[in-house]
């Protein structure tokens, strides 16, 4: 119908979407596991700065990559930057008084990976509506990796502390560290997925429409 605004693709079918998603995330997790540490070495300096921004309480004297048994992990070594009030005690500053957190480079990438295999393994039936899933998986993923992560870093940093100085304590931070643990990331990934086909199957169907009008 000229003018319809309705989805560029149909709903695929099952057997059809299993083997592409199959083919996607096999190329998804090589892809991590051959460059995922090359890719986080080459964003520390921008979570390092995310990270400072964020909060006030921690600052940050190393953050690398490195092995942790079989897994890959980034760390981060802090040191309180201000007096801290956790529980009933107040936590002064102290230089030797140095925290470390790490976690896998799996769990960090892990957003991205479900995001881009989804988006990859969904149907398009135009050209336009690749292009702009494109437009809009740069864009959103772009803030997944330079927001989402590092908030989550800043989180398993609080977490870590308040873990030894209040473990009965309630923290927001705490929480939501352990909302991504126990399959937030993977949450995350899917949300992501989810708007980006769905704005760009309705903006290459806009787009369309207004060439059919044309």
């Amino acid at each position: 119908m000229p003018g319809s605004t309705a989805p560029s693709a149909a709903w695929p079918r099952p057997l059809e979407l299993a083997l592409r998603l199959t083919a996607a995330y096999g190329l998804g997790a090589w892809l991590a596991y051959r460059y995922g540490r090359d890719f986080v070495d080459a964003l520390l300096p921008a979570f390092k700065y995310a990270v400072s921004l964020m909060n006030d309480t921690f600052r940050i004297v190393a953050m690398t990559t490195g092995s942790d048994g079989p897994d890959t992990v980034l760390s981060v070594r802090v040191i309180l930057a201000r007096p801290v009030v956790v529980g009933a005690q107040i936590w002064m500053p102290h230089a030797g008084g140095w925290m470390n957190s790490a976690t896998t480079i799996g769990l960090l990438l892990q957003p991205a990976i479900v995001a881009l295999g989804l988006v990859l393994a969904w149907p398009a039936r135009r050209r336009a509506v690749i292009l702009w899933r494109w437009i809009l998986a740069a864009f959103l993923l772009g803030v997944i990796t330079l927001v989402h992560t590092p908030f989550f870093l800043w989180a398993s940093l609080w977490s870590s502390f308040v873990r030894v100085y209040d473990p009965q304590g309630f923290y927001f931070l705490r929480l939501w560290h352990n909302v991504l643990l126990n399959g937030g990331q993977l949450a995350v990934g899917l949300l992501a997925a989810i708007a980006i086909i769905w704005g760009a199957d309705h903006l290459g169907s806009i787009a369309a429409g207004s060439k059919k009008k044309l």
